[in-house]
């Protein structure tokens, strides 16, 4: 790029221009858009020649994509009919159960956390169902190992799908996320998690086209979600107990459990609005 100098000479310097020629996808499209050989291999002929095929037109591969995009998305939503009628907590709770005491008990949190958080199902039913099968130590850990494996895999998804996309997903709710992320960092992103203004999988989306990076968004999400993580732990494991052998002790940890969710969700309200007034103030 020409640049003037005060002098009214010119010079040639280097533009930083990778936003505008990111290779990423090149390996993907190059041999299909200019392939250097044949896309359908010549065909044997019975005397031994072989018939050479011209490449298809353009328009036809474009209407053969569209239809295998079509095809696809067909397939994602006849397995999200089937597979969210099947998410709920007593199914995942008995899932949980034919896991439980086995070397399979964390990889089946995990992929039930990342399975969960494609269908935007709800982290805290989800974690209450661990918790109960799990009990108030391991359920916490687990739940905790799942939450922040289903926030990196849809964090990756967030930075794939892009700006736009995210945009017309979630709205208005993206760009409160997007803002407290940009002002506050880890911060910033423990606060959403005490205070849920978005989904938690539409959170991890909106992380991934953010300016924040996975390390730090991925310490606020363990610092936000850990307080009512052990909080769940006390009301999945206290619930259980209550529904096979009711006692003074799991109703006073029900109870406990309770209030310690109550006074997390009070006490970050409270930090955020100060937060908020700092920031006004600066």
């Amino acid at each position: 790029m020409l640049q003037a100098k005060s002098n009214n000479q010119y010079h040639l310097s280097e533009v930083n221009d990778h936003k505008f020629t990111d290779q990423t996808w090149q390996d993907v499209l190059a041999p299909i858009s200019d392939p250097e050989e044949p896309l359908v291999p010549p065909l044997p002929l019975p005397d031994g020649s072989h018939l050479n095929l011209p490449n298809p037109r353009k328009k036809t591969l474009v209407i053969g994509s569209v239809l295998m995009l079509f095809v696809l998305l067909a397939g994602v939503v006849l397995a999200a009919n089937h597979y969210i009628s099947w998410f709920n907590s007593e199914n995942l709770s008995a899932f949980l159960e034919q896991a439980r005491g086995t070397s399979m008990a964390l990889p089946t949190v995990l992929i039930l956390y990342v399975v969960g958080g494609l269908f935007f199902f709800p982290v805290t039913v989800m974690s209450l169902a661990v918790a109960a099968v799990f009990g108030p130590i391991w359920g916490p850990i687990y739940g905790m190992s799942g939450a922040l494996t289903s926030a990196a895999v849809m964090f990756w998804g967030g930075e794939k799908l892009g700006d736009r996309g995210l945009r017309k997903l979630g709205g208005h709710k993206v760009q409160k996320v997007d803002e407290a992320f940009s002002k506050s960092g880890v911060i910033g992103v423990a606060t959403i998690r005490l205070l849920p203004i978005a989904p938690y999988s539409l959170v991890n989306l909106v992380a991934g086209i953010s300016s924040i990076k996975l390390l730090p968004f991925l310490l606020g999400t363990f610092l936000g979600m850990l307080p009512p993580m052990i909080a769940k732990g006390l009301v999945g494991d206290s619930l259980s107990d209550l529904a096979t052998n009711p006692s003074t002790r799991s109703i006073t940890y029900l109870a406990i459990g309770i209030l310690i969710w109550v006074g997390v969700i009070v006490l970050s309200r409270h930090f955020a609005r100060k937060l908020q007034s700092r920031d006004v103030k600066a």
